[in-house]
């Protein structure tokens, strides 16, 4: 079965039609000794690649004239790409096979694949296991693509607590619909053979939505391979700025050409809206992790201000832990940080998820050193973030009471509602069982959030003083990705699986 794809909007704004080129473009590695250089050297980057944006290091792509601008500043720099545009063209050149050929078996996984590519995935994966993987639409985007992801669960049951995965909110992170999509591909696949993925499971729904931003992902297979935002007035939206927890504050940008614009209000995009509705739809979600790349890093709440979450303790210890599984994999060394200490971020999906949800939110960034990458990094990259995967699962099962549908199907999730957009949503879900959708506009809208301390609009103040989320107290057939590696994930402690009984009541 085909991906069923609605026909793409006209729009007044179109993106423009010819590919954009990088030609003479290099990423170098500045070492300004300062806030001042730093200020110098981010006025004369074309783009900033580096995630950690400070004194000391930070990677830029430069023009040929930014360069010279650069080469002005007398700041020290090192060449890591002398030719953007070479590695461009290698990966397309690459990737232009002729239509009908044929592919080896066992070998999606062994090179990236377009939007279109990885919704036939999906529908082949749900052909092949039925009574495991279902396709859902999570909705439509700005250019009317549909926006597609997978439920995965093991024995029918009742009561059982839910995982989110997401992929793809910046267009040109080839690497994780890659990633996201290997993972639910090794979930369905090794169901049944896995002891820890069968308890997963069987305890367990996990929703994985591969690719948020369909048109952006689109662009950079034909226009350019090096943006970031949805296709938004030609100029796009960060959709990693848009949602409706503190947006609109200092870790953004209002300059509609700016890499991080944030959109003209909170849940703007119609991305951002159709995740919005789709999470309302899924009361029992009590963790979620939205894979980026790169730079091999696991974040957590806070992104918006340094001051510490509720949980933070325990984000901590389960990103730590994340961290363990991973590097225990390939030996990779994912570095577990509060998001603001990367750098002040708001409108993010992770503080989203954790403030207006109640979900423990974590941002995983990818390995690699660019955006594009080999395709030989798509294993091992999921590999070891399957084992991420596991060890939130672990966590996520402890709110799970599974009992056998009656019925023997699958049991209907308490409190779901239509989820369609145009209801009132974006607040607080609760507990209550609407579970309705949310518009454009809804939820917490706080403008000029900056990187205060005080508490949100609900006044409300943990006992350190910090402010509480909103939400806090809620509870043709695919071949194998062989992900699954030898080495398993390290088992959580105990008291990790029993923190959340006592710090947080089940939604």
């Amino acid at each position: 079965m085909g991906a069923v794809l609605a026909p793409a909007v006209a729009r007044a704004d179109p993106m423009p039609a010819e590919r954009v080129r990088y030609d003479g473009h290099r990423v170098v590695r500045a070492w300004p000794a300062d806030a001042a250089e730093l200020a110098e050297v981010l006025a004369v980057a074309d783009d900033v690649w580096t995630e950690r944006v400070g004194p000391g290091p930070v990677d830029v792509r430069l023009s040929p004239q930014s360069l010279a601008a650069l080469d002005a500043t007398g700041i020290d720099y090192d060449v890591r790409i002398s030719d953007v545009q070479l590695a461009v063209d290698a990966e397309h050149d690459r990737l232009a096979v002729p239509e009908g050929t044929a592919q080896a078996p066992g070998a999606w996984f062994s090179d990236f694949k377009d939007g279109p590519e990885i919704d036939q995935f999906m529908d082949a994966l749900a052909a092949e296991f039925p009574d495991r993987v279902t396709v859902e639409n999570v909705g439509s985007s700005l250019d009317g693509r549909l926006i597609r992801g997978v439920r995965i669960s093991g024995a029918p049951a009742e009561g059982k607590a839910a995982l989110i995965l997401t992929g793809t909110l910046h267009a040109r992170e080839w690497l994780s619909p890659m990633t996201v999509t290997c993972i639910a591909d090794t979930l369905a696949r090794e169901y049944g053979s896995d002891p820890q993925i069968t308890d997963a499971l069987d305890a367990l729904e996990i929703f994985v939505v591969p690719v948020v931003n369909p048109d952006g992902y689109a662009y950079t297979w034909s226009g350019d391979r090096y943006w970031r935002k949805n296709t938004r007035g030609g100029h796009g939206v960060d959709l990693n700025r848009n949602f409706s927890f503190q947006w609109g504050g200092g870790g953004s940008s209002g300059d509609v050409s700016a890499e991080d614009y944030r959109g003209n209000g909170p849940l703007s995009e119609p991305e951002s809206q159709a995740l919005n509705a789709y999470f309302q739809t899924k009361p029992n979600a009590v963790a979620h992790i939205d894979f980026h790349s790169f730079s091999e890093l696991i974040l957590y709440p806070w992104g918006y201000q340094y001051g510490a979450a509720p949980d933070e303790a325990d984000l901590s210890e389960l990103a730590q832990d994340m961290s363990s599984a991973i590097q225990a994999t390939h030996g990779a060394y994912y570095d577990p940080i509060q998001g603001s200490d990367l750098y002040p971020a708001d409108g993010v999906i992770d503080d989203w998820a954790y403030a207006e949800f109640g979900m423990m939110s974590f941002t995983i960034e990818l390995r690699g050193s660019d955006f594009v990458v080999p395709a030989s990094q798509i294993l091992p990259s999921c590999e070891e973030n399957l084992e991420a995967t596991l060890v939130l699962a672990a966590h996520a099962m402890q709110f799970s009471d599974p009992t056998p549908s009656a019925d023997g199907g699958v049991g209907e999730d308490e409190g779901s509602g239509d989820g369609g957009p145009g209801a009132d949503g974006g607040g607080t879900l609760g507990g209550d069982e609407s579970g309705d959708g949310g518009d454009g506009g809804g939820g917490d809208s706080s403008g000029d959030a900056g990187f205060s301390d005080d508490a949100d609009e609900t006044g409300a103040l943990g006992e350190d003083g910090q402010a509480l989320p909103a939400a806090y107290g809620r509870g043709a057939q695919p071949e194998t990705c062989a992900c699954r590696g030898g080495t398993s994930a390290p088992p959580l402690p105990a008291l990790l699986c029993l923190f959340a009984l006592v710090s947080r009541r089940r939604r």
